[in-house]
Protein backbone atom coordinates (compact mmCIF):
# COMPACT_ATOMS: atom_id res chain seq x y z
CA UNK A 1 0.00 0.00 0.00
CA UNK A 2 1.34 3.45 -0.93
CA UNK A 3 2.01 5.45 2.23
CA UNK A 4 0.91 8.60 0.42
CA UNK A 5 -2.34 7.86 -1.40
CA UNK A 6 -3.06 4.29 -0.17
CA UNK A 7 -3.06 2.78 -3.68
CA UNK A 8 -2.24 -0.93 -3.66
CA UNK A 9 1.23 -1.62 -5.10
CA UNK A 10 2.55 -4.79 -6.67
CA UNK A 11 5.76 -6.27 -5.28
CA UNK A 12 7.66 -5.18 -8.38
CA UNK A 13 6.68 -1.49 -8.15
CA UNK A 14 9.27 0.81 -6.55
CA UNK A 15 7.03 3.86 -6.97
CA UNK A 16 3.31 4.38 -6.73
CA UNK A 17 1.76 4.53 -10.22
CA UNK A 18 -0.86 7.00 -8.98
CA UNK A 19 1.11 9.59 -6.95
CA UNK A 20 4.75 8.70 -7.69
CA UNK A 21 5.78 8.28 -4.05
CA UNK A 22 8.60 5.78 -3.58
CA UNK A 23 8.23 2.62 -1.52
CA UNK A 24 9.96 2.83 1.91
CA UNK A 25 13.56 1.53 1.58
CA UNK A 26 13.08 -1.69 3.57
CA UNK A 27 9.41 -2.24 2.70
CA UNK A 28 6.73 -1.72 5.29
CA UNK A 29 7.02 -5.08 7.01
CA UNK A 30 9.29 -3.74 9.73
CA UNK A 31 8.99 -2.72 13.33
CA UNK A 32 10.45 -0.12 15.63
CA UNK A 33 12.83 -1.57 18.21
CA UNK A 34 13.71 -5.11 19.12
CA UNK A 35 11.86 -4.87 22.45
CA UNK A 36 8.40 -4.45 20.97
CA UNK A 37 6.94 -7.45 22.84
CA UNK A 38 7.28 -6.54 26.49
CA UNK A 39 3.76 -7.53 27.54
CA UNK A 40 1.81 -10.78 27.19
CA UNK A 41 -0.50 -10.70 24.18
CA UNK A 42 -4.02 -12.00 24.49
CA UNK A 43 -5.83 -13.24 21.36
CA UNK A 44 -9.13 -11.47 20.87
CA UNK A 45 -11.65 -10.26 18.31
CA UNK A 46 -12.47 -6.76 19.53
CA UNK A 47 -14.20 -4.29 17.23
CA UNK A 48 -12.16 -1.14 16.69
CA UNK A 49 -12.60 2.25 15.08
CA UNK A 50 -9.19 3.46 13.86
CA UNK A 51 -8.74 7.20 13.20
CA UNK A 52 -5.51 8.85 12.02
CA UNK A 53 -4.83 12.01 10.04
CA UNK A 54 -5.10 10.01 6.80
CA UNK A 55 -7.38 7.03 7.54
CA UNK A 56 -10.63 6.21 9.31
CA UNK A 57 -12.00 2.66 9.25
CA UNK A 58 -13.57 -0.08 11.33
CA UNK A 59 -11.47 -3.17 11.93
CA UNK A 60 -10.79 -6.06 14.28
CA UNK A 61 -8.11 -6.24 16.94
CA UNK A 62 -6.59 -9.74 16.79
CA UNK A 63 -4.49 -9.44 19.95
CA UNK A 64 -4.07 -6.96 22.78
CA UNK A 65 -1.75 -6.40 25.73
CA UNK A 66 -1.12 -3.71 28.31
CA UNK A 67 1.32 -2.16 25.83
CA UNK A 68 -0.67 -2.16 22.60
CA UNK A 69 -2.68 -4.07 20.04
CA UNK A 70 -2.58 -5.52 16.52
CA UNK A 71 -5.26 -4.17 14.19
CA UNK A 72 -6.10 -6.41 11.23
CA UNK A 73 -6.51 -4.16 8.18
CA UNK A 74 -5.87 -3.85 4.46
CA UNK A 75 -5.55 -0.05 4.73
CA UNK A 76 -2.24 0.77 6.39
CA UNK A 77 -0.58 3.82 7.85
CA UNK A 78 3.22 4.04 7.93
CA UNK A 79 5.26 3.45 11.06
CA UNK A 80 5.27 6.51 13.29
CA UNK A 81 1.67 7.50 12.54
CA UNK A 82 -0.30 8.66 15.59
CA UNK A 83 -3.88 7.41 15.82
CA UNK A 84 -6.88 7.19 18.09
CA UNK A 85 -8.58 3.83 18.44
CA UNK A 86 -11.97 3.22 20.02
CA UNK A 87 -12.40 -0.37 21.19
CA UNK A 88 -15.89 -1.81 21.65
CA UNK A 89 -16.82 -4.95 23.55
CA UNK A 90 -20.50 -5.84 23.85
CA UNK A 91 -20.66 -6.31 27.64
CA UNK A 92 -17.69 -4.11 28.57
CA UNK A 93 -18.59 -0.93 26.69
CA UNK A 94 -16.14 1.28 24.81
CA UNK A 95 -12.79 2.86 25.52
CA UNK A 96 -10.61 5.32 23.55
CA UNK A 97 -6.86 4.85 23.24
CA UNK A 98 -4.15 6.96 21.63
CA UNK A 99 -1.24 5.18 20.06
CA UNK A 100 1.52 5.08 17.50
CA UNK A 101 1.94 2.61 14.65
CA UNK A 102 5.13 0.65 15.42
CA UNK A 103 4.76 -2.41 13.20
CA UNK A 104 3.20 -2.93 9.79
CA UNK A 105 2.49 -6.19 7.96
CA UNK A 106 1.48 -5.46 4.38
CA UNK A 107 1.06 -9.05 3.12
CA UNK A 108 -0.38 -12.21 4.70
CA UNK A 109 2.21 -14.75 5.85
CA UNK A 110 1.35 -18.01 4.15
CA UNK A 111 0.77 -20.87 6.59
CA UNK A 112 1.24 -18.77 9.74
CA UNK A 113 -2.17 -17.14 10.02
CA UNK A 114 -0.62 -13.66 10.25
CA UNK A 115 -2.83 -11.22 8.39
CA UNK A 116 -2.04 -7.71 7.11
CA UNK A 117 -2.38 -4.97 9.68
CA UNK A 118 -0.67 -2.65 12.13
CA UNK A 119 0.81 -3.02 15.57
CA UNK A 120 -0.08 0.05 17.64
CA UNK A 121 1.75 0.92 20.86
CA UNK A 122 -0.38 2.74 23.41
CA UNK A 123 0.58 6.34 24.23
CA UNK A 124 -0.87 8.53 26.97
CA UNK A 125 -3.57 6.16 28.24
CA UNK A 126 -6.33 8.02 30.07
CA UNK A 127 -7.19 6.59 33.52
CA UNK A 128 -10.66 5.47 32.38
CA UNK A 129 -9.17 3.63 29.35
CA UNK A 130 -6.49 2.05 31.55
CA UNK A 131 -9.19 0.81 33.93
CA UNK A 132 -11.20 -0.57 31.00
CA UNK A 133 -8.11 -2.37 29.64
CA UNK A 134 -7.14 -3.81 33.03
CA UNK A 135 -10.66 -5.14 33.52
CA UNK A 136 -10.82 -6.57 29.99
CA UNK A 137 -7.43 -8.31 30.30
CA UNK A 138 -8.37 -9.72 33.73
CA UNK A 139 -11.37 -11.42 32.09
CA UNK A 140 -9.10 -12.86 29.36
CA UNK A 141 -6.84 -14.55 31.92
CA UNK A 142 -9.66 -16.23 33.86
Amino acid sequence: TCTGCKTLLSESEDKCPKCGLGRPPSGMQVSMGADRRREIRHPTAISALYVSSSLTFEAEVSNISRGGMFIVAELLDPIGTRADIVLSVEKAGRARFSGEVVHVVDEPHQGTGIRPGMGVRFQDIAPIAKSWLTSFLAQKTM
